[in-house]
C-alpha cells in the first residue's frame, strides 16, 4: 500500500507511512442556528407605515414612527398589539431597511429649465441686509420657481413658487399662472402669511421673476433680507432644488398646466402636501463634516419633522406653537395621503 501511495503521489516513504497511520479528518462544519427574528411580528404594520410615509428611508422613518403610530392607532387606521407597538417604537434604522428592502422602489425624471437672467438689479444683490443672514434661525429661506410647461416653454402656463426654511426645513408652495413679477411677489406674500414664524430673509436664483424692482421695493418696505445665488451654481440653492423634486415634481410630474382650473387643483394639492410634509415627514440636516484620513465624513442630526423642530425652537412664539399643536391633533397622515392621491389623479387623468 505504501509502494502504491508513493508511486501515485511522489511522497517520501516515511511521510506516506505517517499519512496512512494518521489520515487527516476534515473538521465538521458547524451549522449556524437560524432563529426567527422577533421583528417579524411588525413587518405588516411597518410596511403600511412605510407606504404612508411615502417610502421614506430607514434613517428618516425611525424618527417618524412615534407620530405615525399615535395618529394611525387613534384614528383606527392600524391595530397594534402591545408587543408590536413596543417593537415599532424601539426598532433601529438598520432593521427597518432590512425589513423593507424587498419592496423599495424609486422614481426619477428630468424637466426643462425656464430661468432667464434678470439683469436690472443683478449687480446690486444682496439688495439690502436688514438682518444678518443666519440659517440657524427660523425665517431665512430659499425660494425657487418650478415651471409646469410640459415639452415647450411657449405660451402661458402655470408656475409653482417653492420656499424652504433653512433652519426648520418648513416648506410651502403656491401655484399661479404666468411668470410676472407681481405674480411671484404675490406668491411670496401668501407663503409669508402661512409660515409659523416671521419671514426674515429670502435667497433666490437670478431669474427676472425675482430680480426686479417690485420685489426689491417690497423687501425694503417689509425689512426682509434679500440675497441671490451665484450664476450657474445650482448647489447654492441645494435645499430648495431638492424640494422641487420631492414636494412638487413627484406629485405633479412634468405635464403642462395652463388653465385656472388646473392652478386651483395645484393649490388644493399644496394645501394637503404642506400638512403632510411639515407635520409627518422627518428630514435629516447636515451638522458638520469631518475629514478622516483624506476622506470626508458627514455627520447628520437626528431625523425630525419640521413641526418638531418648530416646537423645539426657543425663538418661535408660544402662541404659534400652540396653534400647531391643536392642528396636529386633527391630522391623519393616511387620510392626507389618500386626499393627495385623489387630487393627483384629477391633475393627471388616465
Amino acid at each position: 500500500m505504501i509502494d502504491q501511495l508513493v508511486l501515485a503521489t511522489g511522497y517520501r516513504r516515511d511521510y506516506a507511512s505517517r499519512v496512512l497511520l494518521h489520515p487527516s479528518v476534515s473538521p465538521r462544519r458547524r451549522l449556524k442556528r437560524v432563529g426567527k427574528s422577533r421583528y417579524q411580528l411588525i413587518i405588516p404594520p411597518l410596511r403600511k407605515i412605510w407606504g404612508i410615509s411615502n417610502f421614506a428611508s430607514g434613517k428618516r422613518l425611525v424618527g417618524m414612527i412615534p407620530s405615525y403610530v399615535e395618529t394611525l392607532v387613534r384614528d383606527k387606521e392600524i391595530f397594534l398589539a402591545d408587543k408590536q407597538k413596543e417593537l415599532l417604537l424601539s426598532v433601529s434604522a438598520a432593521t427597518i431597511e432590512r425589513l423593507i428592502k424587498s419592496e423599495r422602489k424609486k422614481v426619477f425624471g428630468r424637466g426643462k429649465s425656464t430661468t432667464k437672467p434678470g439683469t436690472l438689479l443683478k449687480h446690486q444683490i444682496p439688495i439690502h441686509v436688514f438682518t444678518r443672514w443666519d440659517d440657524r434661525k427660523p425665517g431665512f429661506g430659499e425660494i425657487d420657481l418650478v415651471a409646469h410647461c410640459g415639452v415647450t416653454v411657449k405660451g402661458h402656463f402655470a408656475y409653482t413658487l417653492d420656499l424652504i426654511d433653512l433652519d426648520t426645513n418648513w416648506s410651502e408652495c403656491v401655484a399661479f399662472l404666468g411668470k410676472g413679477e407681481n405674480a411671484a411677489m404675490g406668491g411670496i406674500q401668501i407663503i409669508r402669511a402661512r409660515l409659523p414664524f416671521s419671514l426674515l430673509g429670502i435667497d433666490s436664483d437670478n431669474g427676472e421673476e425675482f430680480i426686479n424692482w417690485e420685489l426689491y421695493r417690497w423687501c425694503r418696505k417689509e425689512e426682509i433680507t434679500f440675497t441671490r445665488c451665484r450664476e450657474y451654481h445650482k448647489n447654492d440653492q441645494a435645499h430648495v432644488e431638492e424640494k422641487n423634486w420631492s414636494v412638487v415634481r413627484r406629485y405633479t410630474g412634468y405635464k403642462r398646466f395652463e388653465t385656472q382650473e388646473q392652478v386651483d387643483l395645484l393649490n388644493k394639492l399644496y394645501e394637503k402636501l404642506r400638512l403632510y410634509f411639515n407635520f409627518f415627514q422627518a428630514t435629516m440636516k447636515l451638522e458638520r463634516k469631518e475629514r478622516i484620513n483624506g476622506k470626508v465624513k458627514r455627520v447628520y442630526t437626528e431625523a425630525k419633522t419640521p413641526y418638531q423642530r418648530v416646537l423645539e425652537h426657543k425663538d418661535i412664539l408660544e402662541k404659534n406653537k400652540e396653534k400647531l399643536r391643536r392642528q396636529y391633533k386633527s391630522l391623519n397622515p393616511a387620510k392626507l395621503l389618500r386626499a393627495i392621491q385623489e387630487i393627483t389623479d384629477q391633475l393627471n387623468p388616465s
